[in-house]
């Protein structure tokens, strides 16, 4: 959604997702790593996700304690802490036959409060 507010880590503020869209290109160059974080990021405003996209949680579903925090994903945001919601949409950009999927799964899913399986 366009109006839907989110802090992303390493930005000093919440912004909605339409400011985003316009704000990004302003204080990223394209080819930057903070920029490619950011398209990373692009489902939890309403962006496609690949097909076979990799999920948070194991059985596919949304990750129930969205705003728990994700200590072990500090260094992919520069030493900022995510959110499950942010952790979550960032694994969207793997696909979930990549080795990052399971680990990173395996990492947040029971933080996240997704529903038990044998992956995790």
């Amino acid at each position: 959604s366009p109006d839907k507010l989110i802090s992303v880590p390493g930005l000093p503020a919440q912004y909605k997702c339409v400011t985003l869209e316009a704000l990004i290109p302003e204080i990223f160059d394209d080819s930057s790593s903070d920029c490619e974080l950011v398209q990373k990021l692009s489902t939890i405003c309403g962006c496609p996700r690949m097909e076979n996209a990799c999920s948070l949680c194991p059985d596919g579903s949304s990750a129930p304690n969205s705003k728990a925090p994700v200590p072990a994903f500090k260094v992919v945001f520069d030493g900022n802490t995510p959110n499950c919601e942010i952790t979550e949409a960032y694994l969207h950009s793997f696909p979930e036959s990549d080795g990052v999927c399971a680990t990173s799964q395996s990492i947040a899913a029971s933080t996240c409060g997704c529903p038990f399986t044998d992956d995790y």
